[in-house]
């Protein structure tokens, strides 16, 4: 497995500032940038392609918090993150308000996809508004809950060591679930606006 961390020279860290990890890119890159070898003999040119590839998915992995932590535990354990199909405790309340929410706005979609006279589809709009403001409030809850974890990362990064992975993995899974719902309600909410 490519340790993303060595490849880019950064620490292994379960918290790392997407600037840093820009930079390390930015550097790291410029010298195999395509634009830079492209007159180079074909060897060459496939080497720095592949070089620049790997820095360029490296970097990818290392900005995402949840793809981060995820390498960094399977980097420490040798084994992927476990437990990914159970909400965790401190977010499944929001299970259940997410599941709610996303239902009403489907069946709503329905009804809209449905509407065929313009007298239908502009009570429907009116119908629309307190779920549309359910999902921006329901959004707002979620990046607030996002930014609990990234303190919670940023915490675990203070003395981090190997026998902090299970930590590790638990906010891993607690992302994953917390990105999935806002890119859902994100989704639902744009939908039922256009």
């Amino acid at each position: 497995m490519t340790d993303h961390f060595a490849l880019l020279e950064l620490p292994r860290s379960p918290w790392l500032e997407p600037a840093e990890v820009k930079a390390h890119f930015a550097k790291l890159s410029g010298p195999v940038h395509p634009d830079r070898v492209h007159q180079a003999d074909d060897v060459t040119r496939a080497d720095a392609n592949r070089r620049y590839a790997d820095l360029n998915a490296a970097q990818q992995c290392l900005i995402d918090t949840r793809l981060r932590l995820r390498h960094l535990v399977e980097l420490e354990s040798g084994e992927p993150p476990s437990d990914v199909g159970q909400v965790p405790q401190g977010i499944s309340e929001l299970f259940f308000k997410v599941g709610q929410a996303l239902r009403v706005a489907d069946q709503l979609l329905k009804e809209k996809e449905a509407a065929s006279s313009p007298m239908v589809r502009a009570q429907l709009a009116q119908r629309i508004v307190e779920p549309v403001d359910q999902l921006q409030r329901l959004q707002a809850e979620l990046q607030q809950r996002r930014g609990e974890l990234d303190e919670r990362c940023r915490a675990l990064t203070r003395g981090w060591s190997a026998e902090r992975v299970p930590a590790a993995a638990g906010l891993q899974r607690d992302y994953s679930y917390l990105d999935r719902w806002l890119g859902q309600v994100l989704e639902k909410s744009l939908q039922l606006t256009l």
